[in-house]
């Protein structure tokens, strides 16, 4: 199946494209009789920010283990990031999920089918603070064949459910936060600042915090307990990226 979204990551930086522009993908995996073990994952590129990340959230009866990654985009070879690797094989049809060895004791060998037509809506807001949400939002219901490895006990997942989740386009949630309180640290190389879902790039200083909140853009440095946590957002239309 290749009509319709482009089911591929958008890896490659353009001309054209908005310096906020984000590209991502989430699935979940859970049993078909029962809820647990379940898995979330995802990752996402930020090819402007030659950024990549992607996490794990693993739910057993009695725990939850998270894993997260995050590096420059160049590092990599498109299609991963630390141990979680990636492939479409056949756009909006099948995809392959891997997790390699980590520290949560949890690894990943997935194939996920579509069981259904995806839904596909698109999004389009121009902020009053002047920045614009415009992105494409995919979900898509499936099931998977493969192995979930936990503690060293292998099991096998055939038939379980997973639903995926793809947006691709600019959002505000991925640009600029204000923070307000914290201790700063420094950044030697590119990765996701915890206390929101935008990105710091090589060699800048943040500051990291519980909480934020979404503002105006700015570009100002660190000052006085507050800093804002974004370069200046774009205001240009997002182009649609579908094949």
């Amino acid at each position: 199946m290749t009509d319709g979204f482009h089911d591929a990551l958008v890896t490659q930086a353009t001309s054209e494209m908005p310096e906020r522009f984000f590209d991502r993908f989430m699935f979940n995996l859970h049993p078909d009789s029962g809820t647990t073990p379940s898995v979330i994952l995802g990752a996402g590129v930020y090819p402007p920010r030659n950024v990549v990340d992607g996490f794990v959230v693993l739910t057993t009866e009695s725990e939850q283990r998270n894993l997260r990654y995050s590096t420059e985009h160049s590092e990599t070879d498109a299609a991963s990031v630390g141990p979680l690797k990636w492939e479409t094989v056949d756009d909006n049809s099948t995809w392959r999920i891997q997790l390699g060895e980590n520290k949560t004791g949890l690894t990943l060998d997935l194939l996920w089918h579509a069981r259904a037509p995806y839904w596909l809506g698109s999004v389009d807001v121009e902020n009053t603070d002047g920045n614009v949400t415009s992105f494409d939002h995919l979900f898509h219901p499936g099931r998977y064949e493969g192995t979930l490895t936990l503690d060293g006990t292998t099991t096998d997942v055939a038939g379980w459910y997973g639903l995926r989740d793809r947006s691709r386009g600019v959002r505000t949630m991925s640009g600029a936060r204000v923070c307000t309180s914290g201790t700063r640290r420094s950044s030697r190389t590119a990765r996701s600042d915890s206390c929101s879902s935008r990105i710091v790039t090589a060699g800048e200083s943040c500051w990291r915090v519980p909480s934020c909140m979404t503002t105006a853009d700015s570009t100002t440095s660190p000052t006085s307990g507050t800093t804002w946590c974004s370069p200046r957002a774009t205001t240009s239309p997002v182009a649609r990226w579908r094949s």
